[in-house]
């Protein structure tokens, strides 16, 4: 490990601290939060239709064996190759609307497994929708953490990191045993579930932005007035 600092003047902090530091982040940092909960509804959604994908194919009507099966995910990856140009469309459109893109994508992609679910080709269509609005989710989601102080950017992404693991975890332990229990429709209607509580906070955010955005446009005509009338007076 390099003797110096990367970041000039930083105080050590030891090992113990670290972690004990990261829960006060996620009250401070609002765009790691926005971010957590994106990210974790997403992957749960992922990790939900990943984890019982196999016990979907090798049963009726579809039946593939497990060489199949193993190798089904193989036509998923033009997909998540795709999103290799959210990084550019996050920097033209913003972060927000490429949020938007990968929750409409994943979302549409569990409409074809719910109404398409025995077909392999729907499948192969809908994996790809699925890869690409992860992925696409997970490089602007780091994206938006990334803009806060340098100092903390592995901690932010460490919060982060494990949110979207803690979810993932949630998303195959519920998406498999509702499988098992209610079948591949309670299980597509989980995946949604989650997909849904991050459209409510993205949804939520953009109130919220677009109130504080309105509210500042207000101080600043008033301000504008304020002048004028002064200006106006000294006349």
């Amino acid at each position: 490990m390099p003797e110096q600092s990367p970041v000039g003047g930083q105080d050590k902090i030891g090992y113990l601290k670290l972690p004990a530091s990261l829960p006060p982040l996620i009250v401070r940092h609002a765009s790691l939060r926005l971010s957590a909960v994106l990210g974790a509804a997403g992957f749960a959604a992922f990790s939900t239709f990943w984890a019982t994908l196999a016990f979907h194919l090798s049963q009726t009507p579809i039946e593939l064996g497990p060489a199949a099966v193993g190798l089904f995910g193989l036509g998923s990856l033009p997909g998540a190759l795709a999103a290799r140009y959210s990084g550019r469309l996050t920097d033209r459109y913003g972060s927000d609307a490429v949020n938007v893109v990968a929750l409409a994508s994943a979302g549409i992609a569990f409409a074809v497994f719910l109404l398409a679910g025995d077909s392999v080709v729907a499948l192969v269509i809908g994996c790809n929708l699925l890869g690409y609005g992860t992925t696409s989710a997970q490089i602007v989601n780091q994206a938006r953490i990334f803009t806060g102080p340098v100092a903390l950017r592995a901690r932010l992404n460490t919060v982060y990191t494990f949110s979207l693991f803690a979810s993932g975890v949630i998303g195959s332990a519920v998406g498999i045993a509702l499988l098992e229990a209610h079948g591949w429709t309670a299980m597509i209607c989980e995946a949604m579930g989650f997909l849904a509580v991050g459209a409510l906070s993205l949804t939520v955010h953009a109130f919220r932005k677009h109130r504080t955005s309105g509210a500042q446009n207000s101080a600043e005509t008033i301000g504008l007035m304020r002048r004028a009338r002064s200006a106006a007076g000294e006349r």
